[in-house]
């Protein structure tokens, strides 16, 4: 069994948060799942609802915090989870992590920090003790609320930025700095004081991002096609992005058995 559902923030949260999410899943004949994260541009808050369930491990097999910050993520990880797991989370904007809780984002990326830095632990506690996940989502909503109510930190020009990049399919920095009538060097570091990381790694990731989309699409036919569409250079550049992001070639994701996804997370057997 695997049971993902998406709900949509409050109107006071919607230029910081796409939506909030809750997963649970239980596959009894399998002893551990593994959860693979790709390079992503969407920081998140986890919050493991324990139960009766353990704790997710890292790859040295220490376990996460109950819940937790993560910031962009520029390489591949992996995680392992027991047959039987369950989450609330929140999906963030890029530049959300400045906006919400007053961050300089670079200071987080590729980590994940325990929330209790951020709040007190009665948090976690009214969080385990709700009586289901409409009371969840409120009081996540509520401290999310007075977090972004308290915090002065907001850079409009990168805000500007990120929502005209969305859709492109292989922006330049150039085109950018031009359009915008700043200098590289200003807009490099606004940019990463604000989202985390370096604005040609990040419209790096959201060309792979764009190819994770068109492979998973009706129309998708070859992997050269996709590499022409995108500017790679030719497709043995576009297969090793993919790896240095994915962890994977691009056939090798494309035929792997996976049992649900989440953003660039995605849950697999354990080979």
């Amino acid at each position: 069994m695997y049971q993902q559902v998406r709900y949509p923030p409050p109107p006071e949260l919607q230029d910081c948060v796409r939506y909030f999410w809750s997963l649970d899943f239980d596959h009894p004949d399998r002893a551990r799942l593994q959860i693979q994260l790709f390079a992503d541009r969407f920081p998140r808050l986890i919050f493991q609802n324990m139960g009766m369930q353990s704790k997710v491990r890292d790859a040295f097999n220490n376990h996460l915090p109950v819940s937790f910050l993560s910031g962009l993520t520029t390489a591949p990880a992996v995680y392992e989870v027991s047959n039987s797991y369950a989450q609330l989370g929140v999906s963030f904007y890029p530049q959300a992590l400045q906006q919400v809780f007053g961050l300089n984002a670079s200071e987080i990326s590729d980590q994940l920090i325990d929330l209790n830095h951020f709040c007190t632990p009665e948090l976690n506690e009214r969080l385990t003790h709700a009586a289901g996940t409409a009371e969840q989502l409120e009081i996540l909503s509520s401290f999310l609320i007075r977090k972004l109510r308290s915090n002065t930190r907001k850079d409009q020009l990168i805000t500007s930025v990120l929502k005209t990049q969305h859709s492109s399919l292989n922006p330049q920095v150039r085109d950018l700095t031009s359009s915008l009538h700043v200098s590289q060097r200003q807009l490099e570091r606004r940019f990463k004081d604000s989202v985390g990381i370096g604005l040609k790694v990040y419209l790096r990731i959201l060309r792979f991002e764009h190819a994770l989309q068109l492979m998973n699409g009706k129309e998708f036919s070859n992997f050269s096609k996709i590499a022409h569409r995108l500017g790679y250079t030719d497709q043995s550049h576009f297969i090793r992005e993919f790896k240095q992001f994915a962890g994977y070639t691009p056939h090798r994701f494309f035929v792997r058995q996976k049992i649900g996804s989440e953003s660039s997370g995605f849950l697999l057997p354990c080979e």
